[in-house]
C-alpha cells in the first residue's frame, strides 16, 4: 500500500551497493525566468473575465481573475513571448470540475505542444479552491516572439483558465547508476525502474505534480515552496509518508537523492516534537512539508517511529554525513523515541533486577494499530515488526551516542 515508489528500493536491491554520482539537470541556453502570463492581459477571443473569492470555511484563500469562456463553444487566448530563448515549463492553472468537461490545447506558432482534459474534481462549484488544477507541458522550446496560444473546447462545462506561467525547464535529476547483465531484459528494466524513481522527486515542473486539490496548499500560508524530497504514497497523492520514506531511503541512496531523504526525514523528525504528538511523526506531508491532508494525523503505527530512527542511521552509514547524527532536530528526536515514546508506551527498564524488565513497546488506547498490517480489528497490543525495529533502533541510538562524543582515552 502506497508503495508505488518502492522501485527506489528495488533498485538498491538489484545493484547491491553501486553509488549513483548524479549529473547536473539539463538544460538548452540559459532561459530566465519565471514569466507568469496571467489571461485576462493576453488577447481573448471567445472569453470574459470574471473575480472568484475562493474561500475556504468562511476565509479567504485565494482571489482569481479568471478568463470564463463560452459554454459549448471555442474560446481562445493568445499572447507573445519575448524572454530569453530556451527550453521552458509552461504551467496552465485552470478551473475545472467534470471529467472531459473542457478540452484545451496549446501551441506554439500554430504547432501544438501538448493538449488535455478536465479531470473530475470535487469542488461544490467553480468557487471551490477543490476546484483548481494545472497541467505542466514540459520542455517547450521557445524564443522571443513567439506565439503562445491556448485553446478551451467546452463540451460538458464552462472553462476558466487564471494564468500560464512559464519557467526554466530543469528536468528530473539523472543518476550514473546502471546494471549490466547478459539479459538484456534485466537492464532495460532496472533502466526503466531507476528513471521512474527519478521522475517521481519533487523537480520543479515534474508534470506529475500539482494536481492535488489547491485548496490544502492555500490555507496553509506557512509552507508556500516546494521541499526536496520524493513520492512516498500511491501516484494520485502528491505526498510522502513516513513509512514509505523508510522503505525507499535505500534506493534513494543508490540514485544519489540523500538530500531529499534528509529532508523528509528531518520534517518527521520535528513533528514528533509538536504539541499533542507526543513523540510522534506525522503519517504523511506533502511536497510543500505541510501536513498531508489524507492520513496526516489518524495512522499511528507503532512500528513507523522505529523504523523511522533505524532508517536514519542507516543512511548516516551510506553517507558518512555527521548530520544525520548531529543535527540538532533529528538527534531530540533519537533522544524521545528512546525516552519519553518508550516510557509512553510501557517498556520499563530495571538493571538490578533484569527478569523484572517489560522491554516491549505497546500500543496505547487511541493508537492505530501495533503493526503495519493495517487491520486494527486485530486488536494486536505489540507486534514482530514493532518489536524488530524497536530493536534495530536501539541498536542503531547506541551508536549514535557514541559518535556525539569525542573519547579522550
Amino acid at each position: 500500500m502506497r508503495r508505488l515508489a518502492c522501485v527506489l528500493s528495488a533498485v538498491l536491491a538489484t545493484a547491491g551497493t553501486a553509488i549513483a554520482i548524479p549529473s547536473t539537470p539539463a538544460m538548452a541556453g540559459s532561459p530566465a525566468g519565471p514569466y507568469v502570463f496571467e489571461i485576462e492581459n493576453m488577447s481573448l477571443t471567445n472569453f470574459a473575465t470574471e473575480t472568484v473569492n475562493h474561500t475556504w470555511n468562511g476565509t479567504s484563500v485565494d482571489n482569481v481573475t479568471y478568463a470564463r469562456g463560452a459554454s459549448g463553444q471555442t474560446s481562445t487566448a493568445r499572447t507573445t513571448f519575448s524572454g530569453a530563448d530556451g527550453d521552458y515549463d509552461l504551467i496552465t492553472r485552470y478551473n475545472g470540475n467534470v471529467a472531459n468537461g473542457v478540452t484545451y490545447k496549446l501551441s506554439v506558432n500554430a504547432n501544438p505542444v501538448d493538449s488535455w482534459a478536465t479531470s473530475q474534481r470535487y469542488g461544490r462549484d467553480y468557487t471551490d479552491p477543490m476546484s483548481i488544477d494545472t497541467r505542466t507541458s514540459s520542455k517547450v522550446a521557445l524564443k522571443a516572439g513567439d506565439t503562445i496560444e491556448l485553446t478551451a473546447t467546452s463540451t460538458g462545462e464552462v472553462p476558466r483558465v487564471d494564468r500560464i506561467t512559464v519557467q526554466r525547464y530543469v528536468g528530473a535529476p539523472t543518476s550514473t547508476l546502471t546494471l549490466n547483465s547478459p539479459n538484456a531484459t534485466l537492464n532495460d528494466g532496472f533502466t526503466w525502474g531507476k528513471d521512474r524513481a527519478l521522475g517521481m522527486t519533487f523537480y520543479p515542473g515534474n508534470p506529475m505534480m500539482g494536481h492535488e486539490p489547491e485548496w490544502w496548499r492555500l490555507k496553509n500560508s506557512t509552507h508556500t515552496t516546494v521541499q526536496p524530497g520524493y513520492w512516498g504514497a500511491y501516484t494520485n497523492r502528491e505526498s510522502y509518508y513516513n513509512r514509505d520514506v523508510s522503505h525507499q531511503s535505500d534506493g534513494a541512496h543508490a540514485l544519489g537523492l540523500d538530500a531529499e531523504t534528509f529532508n523528509m526525514v528531518k520534517t518527521f523528525a520535528a513533528d514528533a516534537a509538536a504539541p499533542g504528538q507526543n513523540g510522534w511523526p506525522l503519517w504523511a506531508h506533502s511536497p510543500y512539508g505541510a501536513m498531508y491532508y489524507i492520513d496526516g494525523t489518524g495512522f499511528r503505527e507503532l512500528t513507523s517511529p522505529f523504523n523511522l530512527m533505524a532508517k536514519a542511521y542507516k543512511q548516516y552509514q551510506w553517507t558518512g554525513n555527521s548530520d544525520w547524527i548531529n543535527d540538532p532536530t533529528l538527534s531530540a528526536y533519537y533522544d524521545s523515541t528512546m525516552g519519553s515514546f518508550l516510557d509512553g508506551h510501557e517498556v520499563k527498564w530495571n538493571d538490578a533486577n533484569p527478569a523484572g524488565e517489560q522491554p516491549v513497546s505497546k500500543k496505547q488506547p487511541g493508537e492505530y494499530t501495533a503493526t503495519y498490517f493495517e487491520f486494527p480489528n486485530e486488536n494486536l497490543v505489540s507486534a514482530g515488526d514493532s518489536l524488530g525495529y524497536q530493536y534495530q533502533s536501539m541498536l542503531a541510538y547506541s551508536e549514535i551516542l557514541s559518535g556525539r562524543y569525542v573519547r579522550f582515552w
